[in-house]
């Protein structure tokens, strides 16, 4: 279970999503099965228009970076942001608030809001990121349209 995760991402692109050091997120807690297992559930929900109904983590190990690099990429960031917010779940209690010496102080967070709206960033990514990979859909959604009324609502014709 445990060779699916560090088959498709390194711990520090973990950390970077959720903006943490290798001291205050480090390895052996990534390691944990937990994880492997979060990230493996996932991909098996994953289904790829063409992949014959093969979860994508057997899809993954054959794909080529260099060919397949869009749906490569894409695998790749939806790890990385599962297994960080599966990381993020305990992060409010472990990350620090503020450390200070003598001469020195550092905080993580300015406060409880910055912390979720960090985990909101990245459920936005991870959800934006399974429908890219899913590709449910060929064309792209249009940002913004123009309505207008049927009746003119000054003149009432």
């Amino acid at each position: 279970m445990i060779d699916i995760l560090l088959y498709i991402l390194d711990y520090g692109t973990v950390r970077s999503a959720v903006g943490m050091s290798a001291d205050e997120l480090p390895d052996e807690e990534l390691k944990l099965s937990s994880y492997a297992s979060t990230l493996e559930l996932e991909l098996d929900g994953l289904t790829l228009p063409d992949a014959a109904n093969n979860p994508i983590k057997t899809v993954f190990k054959t794909l080529d970076p260099d060919t397949d690099s869009t749906v490569y990429n894409l695998t790749h960031l939806f790890s990385v942001y599962t297994v960080a917010l599966e990381a993020c779940q305990s992060l409010s209690m472990k990350a620090p608030k503020s450390l200070s010496d003598s001469k020195a102080s550092y905080g993580r967070f300015s406060s409880e809001k910055t912390f979720l709206l960090t985990l909101q960033n990245i459920k936005a990514r991870l959800g934006k990121l399974k429908f890219e990979l899913e590709g449910t859909t060929s064309e792209a959604l249009p940002l913004m349209t123009a309505v207008s009324p049927s009746v003119d609502p000054v003149t009432g014709t």
